[in-house]
């Protein structure tokens, strides 16, 4: 199986043929989805990066401008709103089964980092921690990671 297919990633879900040329100047409209909510960081870096890759090829490609829908989706209603046309561009993690009615533009868009796993503690903890001399104390203990990360497999023990 190639690995592409084992490890979660980061992809950019892209119709290109049809994202619609807009009045202003002919430039392309480019639709994305909004932020999900007032917490949601990552939003303005996707949005940044977007308009930079928009500005890097202009000379080749012709004007484009983003604009952010006003409905709001869940990530499953997100993929069909992009197969529906209600938006041109959706990032999100990627699987195969999600990668089936759109074309994926594999793009590492947090440098490769995004499956990367660092462990964390509570403060409260820390004393504890500092005391492990071997293997075995730490494989005593218990520890947890999400299973809802797309390409995420349990293989259990």
């Amino acid at each position: 199986m190639p690995a592409i297919l084992r490890f979660p990633c980061l992809m950019v879900a892209l119709l290109v043929f049809n994202i619609p040329l807009s009045s202003a100047a002919d430039s392309a409209l480019i639709r994305v989805q909004p932020q999900r909510t007032t917490l949601d960081g990552s939003h303005r870096y996707f949005i940044d990066l977007l308009q930079r890759v928009i500005e890097v090829t202009e000379d080749e490609f012709g004007p484009a401008r983003v604009e952010t829908s006003r409905l709001r989706f869940s990530q499953a209603r997100a993929f069909q709103a992009l197969t529906d046309h209600q938006i041109d561009v959706f990032w999100a993690g990627t699987n195969p089964d999600r990668e089936l009615p759109v074309a994926p533009v594999r793009v590492p868009l947090y440098g490769g980092l995004l499956g990367g796993r660092v462990p964390v503690i509570r403060r409260a903890d820390k004393a504890r921690f500092d005391a492990i001399e071997n293997d075995r104390q730490l494989q005593a203990m218990l520890a947890c990671q999400g299973g809802s990360l797309a390409g995420f497999r349990y293989s259990g023990s």
